[in-house]
Order: C-alpha cells, then structure tokens, then sequence
C-alpha cells in the first residue's frame, strides 16, 4: 500500500472517512509514526531488515568520521586493509566506552577501537595510513510525504501500519476498540513467527547443561 491507501485504510478503521473529526495532517503523522513503530518492531526481531553498508577512505590523523544521516545503531564496523572485493581482507574494528579509552593504545596506527560521540564513530588509535573504512548499519526508514509514496516495510506488515495509526486515533479519544488491539497482537504474534523461522537452513538445537545422578541429560 502507498501513503494514501494507508490514509484512507485509517479513517476506515476509525470510521471518519469524510475527515469530519479527524484531519487528514493528523492522519499523516499518525501514520508515519506507526510506519516508525513497525520498523522498531521489525529491528527487535533481529532479522536484519534495515540494514546496510557505507564506505569512506580514512585520513591520517584524523579520529572523527560523521555517521550518517538516516543512522539508527552500527552492526559492524571493519577496516580494509588490502585488496578489492570479492579478494579483499579486513579487520572488524572493536566497540569501546568512553572510560576504556586509557586501556588503549593511542596516538596513531591501525584503528583497533572506536565509540560514538554524538553523530561521530571515534577511532582509536588514529589512522596512520589511508584505507577504507566500511560501517554496516541499521537505518531509520525514511518518512513519507507524497500520495504514492510506499513506506519501507515488507508488504505483510502494511496493515499493521495503518491499525497502530488507528491506535494513535481512538487514544485522542482515550479508547481503544477490541478489534484493532486484537489485530495488533495478531500481527505482533506473526511478526515473531517469521523472526525465528525465517532461516530454516538449520536444525534446532538443544545445549545439553548436565546430568543427574542417573545419566539423564537435562537442559
């Protein structure tokens, strides 16, 4: 569904399709907030949906590189320290706080560390040569603003979109009907469904912790 079909599939749900109570600038945000309130869902499932890579050479001397703009948390952040995909070979650049800075070396050389000041990934040491830096990240999906518009969210989950700005609706009313809460916790319950079984490559696995006195395994 684009932006407009997801309007028009909240008013439906609260039963305002001429925008007599509701307007429709509040109808908007009430739906690119729900689109946030998905994506933030989708992230705590931890099924790499928002997830992606950017590069930027590194300066010598330079500590301070700006994250960017759309940035929501880092997944991985390497150095490559030689050749070009698929022949190249990189090291993972490891996370710090602010306190473990003085259990590092600093100055200048191979970055070992970073931690994140404001909008920044902090290095540490220094480079001391230029090499490509490569952060994998989750982003935060952009809003949307025109009628055609399609939010970043896998199709199954649309609808939910439109029931949590639903939500947001009857809350200025202090209410919230049966149905819509039952249809959110429909999809909350599909939602971590498709989280565990999306990778079925693999068998489950059972970690054995011990036995008793007879032999038993427990877990």
């Amino acid at each position: 569904m684009d932006f407009l079909a997801l309007q028009d599939l909240t008013v439906s749900y609260l039963d305002d399709l001429n925008y007599g109570y509701f307007t429709q600038t509040q109808v908007k945000v009430w739906v690119n907030q729900a689109k946030n309130e998905v994506q933030k869902r989708l992230i705590k499932a931890g099924a790499n949906y928002y997830t992606k890579a950017v590069t930027t050479p590194t300066v010598i001397n330079q500590r301070y590189y700006t994250l960017p703009a759309d940035f929501r948390k880092i997944n991985r952040l390497e150095i490559v320290t030689s050749g070009t995909i698929p022949n190249e070979s990189s090291v993972q650049i490891q996370p710090i706080t602010i306190n473990q800075i003085d259990l590092t070396v600093g100055g200048v050389g191979q970055p070992q560390y970073y931690y994140i000041d404001k909008d920044c990934i902090v290095l540490q040491p220094a480079p001391d040569v230029a090499q490509t830096l490569r952060l994998m990240y989750t982003y935060s999906a952009a809003d949307m603003t025109a009628s055609t518009d399609v939010p970043d969210v896998p199709s199954q989950y649309h609808q939910l979109i439109a029931l949590l700005a639903t939500e947001d609706g009857f809350l200025k009313d202090g209410r919230t009907p049966e149905f819509i809460a039952k249809k959110i916790k429909e999809y909350d319950e599909m939602l971590y469904a498709d989280s565990t079984d999306r990778q079925q490559d693999t068998v489950r696995m059972i970690v054995s912790t011990g036995s008793d006195s007879a032999g038993s395994l427990y877990w």
